[in-house]
């Protein structure tokens, strides 16, 4: 009984996210610290599970609004979530010439090859074919209204996310500059 009342409230928590998700598709978009914003999500967690790496420089400006940090804990959450055992989670970030990339890097088992090939679009969604999660198209709906993309890739036991976003000057956003400190601001 109290694991289907846990199971209900992150279903009805995952539910007010969708729900602001779409709510705020005319969000503007402005210049975001890509490192900072993963740093905040990061802070939640025990610093011993999670290992982030920047790679080049220490900001990576994106065009981006506030649902892309929901995108980001997404990612971190399924990493810690679908581990066995100790999760051993890795984040880094780097750009490459265009795009800011994060990849998400866990020891879990992977996602499975029927709700892998509906998410990625390999195979149409039908009442016999669809994913049972919701974190992952919620990252990929709001990656979506960022021009951002979202790839898988399992190697060597570890199960990879790589989340693509335009760089800011790539995306044409003025110079509303917003930087995400830890306190918040």
């Amino acid at each position: 009984m109290a694991t289907a009342a846990s199971e209900l409230a992150e279903l009805s928590e995952m539910a007010g996210k969708i729900e602001y998700v779409i709510g705020a598709a005319a969000t503007t978009a402005s210049r975001t610290d890509l490192v900072e914003s993963v740093r905040s999500v990061l802070d939640r967690y025990d610093a011993a599970t999670v290992d982030l790496a920047v790679e080049d420089s220490e900001t990576v400006t994106v065009a981006v609004d506030d649902r892309l940090e929901i995108a980001l804990t997404q990612l971190v959450e399924n990493g810690i979530k679908h581990t066995d055992g100790e999760p051993e989670l890795s984040v880094t970030v780097r750009c490459e010439r265009t795009v800011a990339v994060v990849e998400v890097s866990d020891n879990g088992p992977g996602l499975p090859e029927h709700e892998r090939a509906v998410l990625f679009g390999d195979r149409p969604i039908t009442q016999l074919r669809h994913s049972t999660g919701l974190g992952l198209w919620l990252t990929k709906w709001i990656l979506d209204c960022h021009g951002g993309e979202l790839a898988y890739d399992r190697h060597d036991g570890r199960t990879t996310l790589t989340l693509q976003i335009p760089l800011a000057a790539e995306f044409g956003v003025g110079d509303n500059d917003r930087r995400r400190t830890s306190q918040g601001d």
